[in-house]
């Protein structure tokens, strides 16, 4: 992303939509003086300008000029590469998943759920061993329920999608078989000739 394109900017451009509003956090620091990342280092996700996201290892200091202002510094070191070196794209998906305190799955091309974190257990009422394997249809209702498998499988075949790196309201089936509608963001890796989704969800 070219310099000129975010400067002046609100930081949150470079943040997963439904991570929250980090000016909440901002403010709240301020106003109180207690931070969970200032004058320590700590793993977090960001989004790149193509909506998929990544961990970075971020550090983050504060300044105090004249005149009372403030500044905040932040030092951002990829740690993907790390990653990489170490693990399968599928498993390095499932751990920043897991990170998130967020709603997220992680599907294959085939629409089989592999990672599904404690924060969509809390929200559709499914443990991970009752979801891991399946179809992602089985969280969801009508047309997207029937439709899910050809849209992904289209995205396989010609790289054409309507979701990716949008964010967009959709009604998502619970285990007790109530439906709440929710905002859902989805990114996607190619790993070879396989695809790996990556479903960010929060609750309106």
């Amino acid at each position: 992303m070219e310099f000129d394109k975010f400067v002046g900017k609100n930081v949150q451009l470079l943040m997963p939509q439904s991570i929250g509003d980090h000016t909440v956090f901002i403010k709240r620091y301020i106003r109180t003086g207690e931070g969970h990342v200032i004058g320590m280092g700590r793993e977090v996700i960001a989004q790149r300008k193509d909506g998929s996201i990544i961990p970075v290892h971020l550090s983050l200091t504060e300044q105090q000029l004249g005149g009372g202002k403030r500044f905040f510094t932040g030092i951002m070191r990829n740690v993907e590469a790390d990653l990489q070196s170490k693990k399968t794209l599928l498993q390095q998906e499932r751990e920043v998943i897991d990170t998130l305190s967020v709603p997220g799955i992680v599907i294959d091309e085939n629409c089989k759920i592999h990672a599904f974190n404690n924060a969509a257990s809390l929200l559709l009422g499914y443990k991970l061993i009752e979801v891991v394997g399946r179809n992602i249809n089985m969280l969801m209702t009508g047309e997207d329920k029937s439709l899910h498998d050809r849209y992904v499988q289209t995205y396989a075949r010609t790289g054409q999608a309507h979701i990716l790196g949008t964010t967009r309201e959709v009604i998502a089936l619970k285990k007790d078989g109530s439906i709440i509608p929710v905002r859902l963001s989805v990114t996607v890796k190619r790993d070879g000739q396989k695809f790996i989704f990556t479903g960010l969800m929060q609750d309106r």
